[in-house]
């Protein structure tokens, strides 16, 4: 696995965490929408019980998913293999605390048939 650090980027005039992974910078989603793409890493926190996921979209934008194992679990997407194609639902919180997530997940699925006549990126044909 290649090395990835939790570092600060700027989206839609907020500061907020990235993880900077093979030269590129993930960021939490912002906005309430849908996004759709391709599994570039994912990394599971036993500690805390989560699953994070590094998505890479359609309109290459690299955004930064984080679940909880039984959310995952009951989404249906598990511990998604790295090209993966997944789709999520996402809403934003307009308040949460810090240490909370910005955006609730209102649903996520494997989504092969959506992104099937999109060119993937490199690391998906790779594979």
């Amino acid at each position: 696995m290649k090395k990835f650090k939790i570092t600060t980027a700027i989206t839609n005039g907020k500061a907020g965490e990235a993880i900077e992974y093979d030269g590129k910078i993930f960021v939490k989603p912002w906005f309430s929408g849908q996004a759709a793409g391709w599994v570039r890493e994912r990394f599971a926190d036993k500690e805390n019980r989560k699953v994070h996921i590094l998505l890479v979209t359609f309109d290459r934008w690299y955004l930064w998913y984080t679940l909880n194992f039984s959310e995952a679990e009951r989404l249906g997407i598990g511990y998604p293999k790295i090209g993966a194609p997944l789709y999520f639902l996402i809403y934003e919180k307009r308040w949460h605390k810090p240490e909370n997530l910005p955006y609730t997940v209102g649903d996520a699925y494997y989504c092969a048939e959506y992104l099937a006549d999109v060119e993937p990126p490199d690391f998906v044909k790779k594979r």
